[in-house]
């Protein structure tokens, strides 16, 4: 846009939904669950204070969703497609472009051009860990778009996306675990990590620091996700508190053998 208020003449290609990652898949979606999952959180909580009491409970998950994705798609029109037509100078095309002696090529025409910015964006970059192309795993894109709860969700990786999904999650009643090879943010200062740390357990999330992740793997019923080999702070009694109460794979309870002491009546109705 700021080329064509220069009086430049834009070919703008875009392959995929326009409005890229954060109206779509980034920042409007995952804040707009934040938010939504606060209001249940702050309410929890007003017990804290003498005298107030609140109640919120999420009742309808997928109508959170809906909402969330009307937001999306609202924005997504009035920021990006009905703003492009206000621009007689940029020519807006839907397709895979190539690069060519003289300039580019969409869809079999060619576009002679002097100069030619790539902002493509970048796609997920998937872990090599043993099994995880064997299992219905969930990168952040699917996660927000989940119109169902689920019971419980494995985070791999401590990053800013992967803490802002766990307590999301969390806060909207999952049972959430957390794990990382070195500590929470690491990118940040350590402080920064232990105080979110700090949070993370009052608000029971599970965290597993030091953790090598080896092989995922997944059962015929689909309740055990994930096998992680302990590197350093997850013991085999953390490993046991980890996957109770959905314990159905012989697996599983050999790993939380030499300490397993849970009521066997307590397991999930999944466990037979």
């Amino acid at each position: 846009m700021t080329a064509a208020e220069c009086g430049k003449t834009v070919v703008l290609v875009g392959y995929g939904t326009i409005g890229g990652t954060c109206v779509n898949i980034g920042c409007v979606p995952s804040k707009t669950l934040i938010r939504a999952v606060e209001t249940v959180w702050y309410t929890s909580n007003a017990k804290r204070f003498n005298g107030i009491s609140a109640n919120a409970q999420m009742s309808d998950w997928q109508a959170v969703i809906s909402q969330k994705q009307q937001l999306v798609d609202s924005l997504r029109q009035a920021k990006y497609s009905d703003i492009l037509p206000q621009y007689p100078h940029i020519i807006y095309l839907q397709g895979r472009a190539t690069l060519t002696q003289t300039g580019i090529e969409v869809e079999g025409k060619s576009y002679a051009a002097n100069k030619i910015i790539i902002a493509t964006g970048a796609f997920n970059r998937i872990p090599p860990i043993k099994g995880l192309d064997q299992v219905d795993y969930l990168d952040s894109t699917r996660l927000l778009d989940m119109e169902k709860l689920p019971a419980s969700l494995l985070v791999i990786g401590a990053g800013v996306i992967g803490c802002e999904l766990a307590q999301l999650f969390s806060r909207a009643g999952v049972k959430v675990s957390i794990c990382c090879r070195r500590r929470l943010l690491p990118e940040e200062e350590p402080e920064i990590s232990a105080a979110l740390e700090e949070v993370f357990r009052k608000e029971k999330i599970a965290v597993y620091k030091g953790v090598d992740y080896k092989e995922i793997t997944q059962n015929v019923d689909c309740i055990q996700t994930a096998v992680l080999a302990i590197k350093n702070n997850m013991t085999s009694q953390d490993l046991g508190n980890t996957i109770f109460p959905y314990l159905t794979m012989v697996e599983g309870l050999k790993l939380a053998a030499q300490t397993f002491n849970k009521d066997i009546s307590k397991l999930s109705c999944c466990a037979g």
